[in-house]
């Protein structure tokens, strides 16, 4: 898995404070990331069999504690040793089992579960084909695998991961963890369940239309905000492009 060392520096720098900044402050700032675990949320609620649970990247935190609760087994998967050691710290479920492995490397049991999670990870990795397939075969039957992407279509995307982020480090005094992520397109995506036989079976929803490039959204953060609930509220299919994410439901 490419990244690997700067993915554990970022969060062995950030794991006592990333899930409080991204998912329980609500600000505009981390509107994004908790709407696309709202929408994930969602999906969870209409599921009916949620007994075993994977969440791979999970990140330091439990993000979907009702999953949790409904679950009998939830595997917690991530590359970071510190991240599954703040889960157990806040846990003591014994239906939690955490395992690290980054997902290039990561090869769960065939058939083993009812839900499978991928939010905000699958970018860092290198055989995107594999995983999928990987991913595809650990589900039971009926199960559903969620999957979030960054489109690569997106405007916002594509000056953050070619242009900015090149600019922004000419300007830092002291290097930071960076690493980049892959960007996709759908027909990518629904082609990799093509091959699994399974294409007909996906349904994906675009979000977070972002019109202020990098830096212009820091700077004008209530601008950004205004636009992206705008259009999260009136999704519009001739502005998918502009999106900065797709999710991806597979039901088996």
């Amino acid at each position: 898995m490419k990244n690997t060392g700067e993915i554990e520096k970022d969060f062995l720098a950030k794991r006592d404070t990333y899930f409080q900044e991204n998912y329980v402050k609500e600000t505009k700032t981390n509107y994004l990331r908790r709407y696309r675990n709202e929408l994930i949320r969602r999906e969870i609620e209409e599921l009916s069999t949620v007994r075993t649970v994977l969440d791979v990247g999970c990140g330091p935190a439990i993000l979907y504690p009702e999953l949790l609760e409904r679950c009998e087994t939830y595997h917690a998967m991530d590359l970071v040793e510190s991240n599954l050691e703040k889960i157990k710290s806040q846990h003591n479920a014994d239906k939690i089992k955490t395992i690290q492995s980054d997902l290039d490397h990561f090869v769960p049991k065939e058939g083993a579960y009812d839900v499978i999670i991928s939010s905000g990870s699958i970018e860092y990795a290198n055989d995107f084909e594999s995983i999928i397939k990987v991913l595809v075969k650990a589900l039971k039957p009926n199960g559903t695998l969620i999957i979030s992407f960054p489109n690569q279509n997106s405007p916002y995307r594509i000056w953050g991961e070619l242009v900015y982020r090149n600019i922004r480090n000419l300007f830092r005094k002291e290097k930071a963890p960076d690493y980049k992520r892959a960007l996709f397109s759908e027909d990518f995506v629904r082609r990799q369940f093509v091959l699994n036989g399974s294409e007909k079976k996906i349904t994906v929803r675009y979000f977070g239309l972002k019109l202020l490039l990098q830096p212009l959204d820091a700077l004008f953060v209530d601008v950004d905000y205004k636009i992206l609930n705008y259009f999260n509220s009136r999704p519009d299919s001739n502005l998918n492009n502009l999106s900065q994410e797709f999710l991806v439901v597979y039901q088996q």
